[in-house]
C-alpha cells in the first residue's frame, strides 16, 4: 500500500447506492412517472446514479457529501506568512486531519492552528506551527508534501428542516431529474434502429450532437454557476 498517514486513501467518489443520490423517485412528475411505468422501472435507480454521475462531471466537483484526502506535492512552507492551501471540491464542510509528509514519516498539525474559511473552500495553517516544526526538521520553506482530510459537498436528506440551506440545491436537483429523461432518451433512440426523434414524458427530442441538444443545453444553463471554475477564481 502506499504510504498514507493512517493506511487509507479517501478519493472523491459520485453516488454509489441510492443512499447517495440526491435525486428520488418521488421528488419529480417525471421520475414518478418512471417509477410507475412498469418497463421503465426497472432501470430507474441506474439512471438517476448516473445522472448524478454527469452533473458531477459536468460541474467538476462532487456535490455528494464525503471525506475527501487532498494531497499538495512539493509544497514550500515559510514561517513568516499563513501557508494557504484550497481544497478542490466545495462547499467545505470541515477539516478532518491535515499531516506534513517528511520523508517516510507523517507530522499531524493540530486543528486548532488552522483558520478555515467553509465558504471559500481556504485552509490557513498558522506560521507558528511551521516555525516548531522547523527548529525539529523540515527547515524553512523546504519542500514537502501536506495531507489533507476534509469533509465537503452537501446533504441529501430531503427532510423539511432547518438545515435546508445544506441540502443539494432544489434546482441541481431539477437538472439531474432532466438527465435521466435524457438518459431514458438516448436508449429509446439505440434501440429503434433508423428512428429520428424521441419523445419522454417531458420533452420532445431529436438526434443532434452535444453542442446542439436543446436539453443537453438547457441543463447546462441551470448548472453552469455551479461549475467549479465559474464559481471560484482560485481554481
Amino acid at each position: 500500500m502506499a504510504l498514507t498517514p493512517d493506511g487509507t486513501k479517501n478519493d472523491p467518489t459520485d453516488p454509489q447506492s441510492m443512499n447517495d443520490s440526491w435525486i428520488q423517485a418521488d421528488m419529480f412528475p417525471n421520475l414518478q412517472k418512471y417509477a410507475r411505468d412498469e418497463d421503465k422501472s426497472a432501470f430507474l435507480d441506474d439512471y438517476m446514479l448516473e445522472a448524478c454521475a454527469s452533473v458531477n462531471e459536468y460541474c467538476q466537483r462532487k456535490f455528494n457529501k464525503q471525506v475527501i484526502d487532498q494531497i499538495e506535492l512539493n509544497r514550500g512552507l515559510g514561517v513568516t506568512d499563513y501557508n494557504v492551501f484550497v481544497v478542490r471540491n466545495r462547499p467545505l464542510i470541515s477539516v478532518d486531519n491535515v499531516w506534513l509528509n517528511i520523508g517516510a514519516t507523517f507530522s499531524s498539525v493540530g486543528l486548532d492552528n488552522l483558520q478555515i474559511d467553509t465558504n471559500a473552500g481556504v485552509v490557513k495553517i498558522l506560521p507558528s506551527v511551521i516555525t516548531q516544526l522547523s527548529s525539529n526538521s523540515i527547515g524553512a520553506f523546504k519542500s514537502v508534501n501536506l495531507w489533507l482530510r476534509y469533509t465537503s459537498g452537501f446533504n441529501v436528506d430531503y427532510s423539511d428542516d432547518d438545515n435546508a440551506e445544506n441540502d443539494v440545491p432544489r434546482d441541481i436537483r431539477r437538472a439531474t431529474a432532466m438527465y435521466v429523461d435524457y438518459l431514458y432518451g438516448m436508449d429509446g433512440l439505440r434501440n429503434q434502429v433508423g428512428v429520428k426523434s424521441y419523445k419522454t414524458q417531458t420533452y420532445a427530442q431529436t438526434n443532434a450532437s452535444a453542442s446542439e441538444d436543446p436539453i443537453l443545453d438547457r441543463i447546462g444553463k441551470i448548472l453552469d454557476r455551479y461549475k467549479t471554475s465559474a464559481v471560484f477564481a482560485t481554481n
